[in-house]
């Protein structure tokens, strides 16, 4: 997300016309701190995207980031057991 924002501050790319956002590694992300990043980045997308959104766990902050911008109507997939947790 890092490289995407720095696109996007001076101007050489903008998401105004994304259709398909895909948030991959949710998990990582959060753990790496990009939260903000994130965050900025859907904030300037067009709010009638399709978003995916991969995760290897399903902790506190990995919801609260699906809540924020997943549609109420979407769809979880789990595979395996849903307590999995990351060392």
């Amino acid at each position: 997300p890092g490289r995407l924002q720095d696109f996007m501050n001076t101007r050489i790319t903008n998401v105004r016309r994304v259709t398909y956002l895909v948030l991959d590694e949710a998990d990582k992300m959060l753990d790496m701190g990009l939260g903000p990043n994130v965050a900025d980045i859907c904030g300037n997308c067009p709010t009638d995207r399709q978003t995916l959104m991969f995760t290897a766990t399903w902790s506190d902050e990995v919801q609260a980031l699906s809540s924020r911008y997943l549609s109420k109507d979407s769809v979880k997939v789990k595979v395996g057991i849903a307590e999995l947790a990351a060392n």
